[in-house]
């Protein structure tokens, strides 16, 4: 009898183990489908990262190039307005010589007239005599 029970102790004992590997065994298993089912979503965030980090320096590129293109049309514009500066500053110092050139002639004018009118004036006073 003593065997039997022995049998039993021994076949209750390796139930036992074989309850708590099984046991065991179903608690890796569902860690292994959640790690599974977290890896996966890690890989969709990933992705969906790697797509808007293509997005972002599609658009960081466009904007480089636009402000490229912005930095030229300044560059040009500063370069115009300088070259018009220097015109104006050329065309205001030619206005002023034509000016001062202008007024001499006018008082030149002014004095003659006025040299005119005497001479007139002293012809009419000897007309007159």
């Amino acid at each position: 009898m003593k065997h039997v029970k022995m049998g039993r102790e021994k076949h209750e004992s390796m139930v036992r183990l074989q309850s708590d590997i099984l046991r065991e065994n179903a608690r890796l298993h569902t860690a292994a489908q959640s790690a599974n089912e977290e890896l996966k979503r890690s890989s969709h965030i990933n992705r969906d990262l790697e797509y808007s980090n293509q997005k972002l320096r599609e658009e960081n590129d466009s904007l480089h190039a636009r402000i490229a293109h912005l930095m030229e049309t300044v560059t040009s514009l500063r370069s115009q307005l300088r070259e018009h500066f220097e015109g104006s500053q050329h065309n205001s110092t030619a206005m002023r010589s034509e000016r001062t050139e202008w007024e001499r002639m006018f008082r030149t004018l002014e004095t003659q007239n006025e040299e005119l009118q005497r001479r007139v004036q002293w012809l009419e006073n000897i007309q007159r005599r």
